[in-house]
């Protein structure tokens, strides 16, 4: 699948900076109902330029059906 992501941050971070927003896409794939996404965002909003204007976003998780 492909998804668009839109995080924003809090104000203490691990690897990107506080207070941010950060637009971009991802793709992933279900086997056996564990989810794996991988994607990259770039930074949108926020303080200054820096070196995490561009990261690189996972997820793991477990689909389950209601």
């Amino acid at each position: 699948d492909a998804l668009l992501t839109i995080v924003r941050t809090s104000d203490a971070p691990r690897g990107v900076t506080p207070h941010s927003t950060y637009i971009g896409g991802e793709a992933g794939f279900v086997y056996m109902s564990v989810r794996i996404g991988l994607g990259v965002a770039h930074r949108v909003s926020g303080p200054g330029p820096g070196p995490q204007d561009t990261v690189f976003t996972w997820n793991v998780g477990v689909r389950t059906i209601w």
